[in-house]
């Protein structure tokens, strides 16, 4: 009797053990697959090949004469076309591509490098490429009258 008592009292195994083993570790393989394939995604490496990036230039262009400019402002009435810009230049000669001009509205006056001697200047740029870049000169007149003076105030007087 002592026999069945021994056999009866030990614990028995639990079958399935191995397969839970077999079941985290199938898990974790598709996790690290999932992750590596998330990565190569993200990174550019595969996949998005339809998601293509266009590029816009939307640097000034040329204008050609008699075209209209889409940047120029507004004509006013009583003024010429594109707003009073009675810079702009056409006719048959020179270049096919219209100019614009626009004038700084102060003078620039600086003094020359090492002597007292004053140098006043008016100055006015021209473009042929479309009206923002006047624009952008307008916003920008600060910046290119302080860079201009700097420039003038480091030249020496000639004798």
């Amino acid at each position: 009797m002592s026999d069945k008592s021994d056999k009866e009292e030990k614990p028995k195994k639990k079958k399935g053990g191995g397969m839970m083993i077999k079941i985290v570790g199938a898990v974790a393989l598709l996790g690290v697959g999932a992750g590596g394939v998330f990565g190569l995604v993200a990174a550019g490496i595969i996949g998005g090949g339809t998601h293509e990036v266009v590029k816009v230039d939307n640097n000034p262009k040329l204008v050609r004469k008699g075209e209209e400019d889409p940047y120029a402002p507004v004509a006013k009435e009583g003024e010429g076309e594109g707003g009073g810009a009675a810079g702009e230049t056409d006719g048959d000669g020179g270049s096919e591509f219209r100019t614009v001009y626009y004038n700084f509205a102060d003078d620039f006056t600086s003094n020359l490098k090492n002597t007292d001697a004053l140098l006043q200047v008016n100055i006015s740029a021209s473009t042929r490429r479309d009206y923002r870049v006047v624009l952008w000169m307008k916003k920008h007149e600060l910046a290119i009258r302080s860079a201009l003076l700097i420039a003038i105030a480091d030249t020496p007087r000639k004798r």
